[in-house]
């Protein structure tokens, strides 16, 4: 058992309020830990594009950094076109091993992903835990995904109204994902620095 099950057993508390007390306490303490770590990554991620005179670099280590965090096989940020017909992989990071996906995925027809695009239209975020379980007005965007090797994801937007000029994401190759709203919302301070 951990440091905090040994000092509530040493000081005999009663078995029901220890189960229930130490699981809490636990997760809490988790929570704390990660948003400390999290809270230490953006204030690098923030030092960095302030101090950074190319923002290029400053993006991609801003990507490797919040891999790091999330334990991502890959990050990256797509543009959409000025005339909003196509999306591009602009930036990316990837974790040692995982191969670069970047040079295939220039000017890919707006139209061609339409579920993609109108999911980040409406919801602003997409979060996909395993990419075979993707709906079936997915199965493009299903075929290109799975093609990358790509098991889980999860992608947040930016635009004004209800058009989409960019977004940021990260994936997994290596094994679905236990992506949560909580990461999406951890990721909009890093969104906000680049829209």
């Amino acid at each position: 058992p951990g440091r905090l099950a040994q000092i509530v057993a040493e000081r005999k508390i009663p078995a029901i309020f220890h189960e229930t007390s130490v699981s809490a306490a636990q997760n809490q303490l988790v929570d704390t830990v990660r948003r400390l770590a999290l809270e230490k990554v953006l204030s690098r991620i923030s030092a960095r594009f302030l101090k950074d005179l190319c923002l290029d670099h400053a993006i991609h280590q801003a990507l490797g950094d919040l891999g790091a965090f999330f334990s991502a096989d890959r990050g990256y940020v797509f543009q959409v076109d000025p005339e909003g017909a196509t999306h591009s992989n602009t930036h990316e990071w990837c974790a040692p091993g995982i191969s670069p996906a970047k040079d295939q995925l220039q000017r890919i027809a707006m139209d061609a992903t339409p579920w993609w695009i109108d999911t980040l239209r409406r919801e602003g975020a997409i979060i996909v835990p395993d990419v075979r379980s993707m709906p079936p007005e997915a199965a493009h965007e299903r075929e290109i995904l799975r093609a990358q090797g790509i098991q889980s994801l999860f992608v947040l937007s930016w635009g004004s109204g209800d058009s989409v000029t960019g977004y940021v994401g990260f994936d997994n190759n290596r094994h679905p994902g236990a992506w949560s709203q909580d990461d999406v919302e951890e990721l909009k301070f890093f969104r906000d620095l680049l829209e």
